[in-house]
């Protein structure tokens, strides 16, 4: 019998999850914890439910629980270094994707969300390597778009621009994908067309204040 209430629960909060309720979600995996406190599948689905609230310290010691009980759980690993990247603490997080990986767990999502700590602390030509690590394993737009900005900051802009272009061309593609293109296109010498392709999302001061922000990491030091 209790097999079966933890089966429905846990179809109510994977179902919770996927509408946008995480807060249902986070109430229905409190109930199965209080029942089984070392439910890892519980303590993942909690962990994201908090993420998504925006609850990222709450979430993290929701996947440190299921580490203590699971440590190579490559979900509960995932897990707390996305948290962590989400609080800016890139080493901490490219930390938690190398245990993934030691663990034996080389997907796609764990090179590609190592290769964004890994932009995050300047070190993008190891990050590219992560996002072609993860391509290969499995073919991605948003893993693309984040080796397209890599590529842009590092000053590869050309590549940068070849790379987010066909994706940006596509109307369905998030509004990151074309203001990173933006990004390219002002480090590569074309401000006109960043200009273009920012207009339709920000005022004409905003689109002027983010084209002289862009030329200022062209004039960083790297």
């Amino acid at each position: 019998m209790d097999v079966k209430i933890g089966s429905a629960s846990m179809k109510f909060v994977d179902a919770a999850m996927s509408n946008g309720l995480p807060a249902a979600a986070l109430t229905a995996t409190r109930g199965m914890l209080e029942r089984d406190p070392r439910n890892v599948a519980a303590l993942l689905r909690q962990g994201e439910a908090l993420a998504a609230m925006g609850r990222g310290d709450a979430a993290a010691e929701s996947y440190r629980r299921a580490l203590a009980i699971e440590p190579n759980s490559a979900e509960a690993l995932l897990g707390l270094g996305r948290t962590q990247l989400a609080a800016g603490r890139a080493a901490d997080a490219e930390a938690a994707f190398r245990r993934a990986l030691a663990a034996g767990q080389d997907s796609g999502a764990v090179r590609s969300n190592l290769g964004v700590a890994l932009d995050l602390q300047g070190r993008h030509a190891e990050a590219q390597q992560e996002y072609q690590a993860s391509l290969a394993r499995s073919e991605s737009d948003a893993t693309r778009v984040n080796l397209g900005l890599s590529l842009a900051l590092a000053g590869q802009t050309g590549q940068a621009v070849n790379t987010l272009r066909p994706i940006a061309a596509d109307p369905s593609a998030p509004l990151r994908v074309r203001h990173n293109l933006a990004v390219a296109l002002a480090l590569a010498g074309s401000p006109p067309e960043a200009e273009t392709l920012l207009r339709p999302d920000m005022s004409g001061e905003q689109v002027r204040m983010a084209i002289a922000g862009i030329q200022a990491l062209q004039a960083a030091p790297r």
